[in-house]
């Protein structure tokens, strides 16, 4: 799989400490945000934060108990337009960015 990927203009990077669950990652624009919930440890978010902070703001979002992944509470659906049920969250997105609220 290395040897397929080696050519790509976007390295693909292992993370050799935690876990971080794929529905966990969203990426909008220049802020990686990181969802915390049932399945991606503080250690694989440590680890994001150490290895992308030049290049990322990385906000990592707290999830209550009982939700999965941030991709079930938060998804970009186009650009400057996202959708978010934020009662799962800890922390307020909104507060995250300047987001418009309509």
């Amino acid at each position: 799989m290395r040897k397929l990927l080696t050519g790509i203009e976007n390295p693909v990077t292992e993370i050799d400490e935690g876990i971080v669950e794929g529905g966990d990652l969203i990426l909008d624009r220049d802020i990686l945000y990181i969802g915390m919930g049932e399945q991606t440890e503080p250690k694989g978010v440590r680890w994001l934060e150490d290895h992308l902070r030049d290049r990322l703001e990385v906000q990592p979002l707290q999830l209550k108990s009982g939700f999965l992944h941030l991709d079930v509470v938060f998804n970009l659906v186009g650009r400057n337009v996202g959708l978010i049920y934020p009662l799962p969250l800890r922390r307020p997105l909104l507060r995250c960015r300047k987001w418009r609220v309509k």
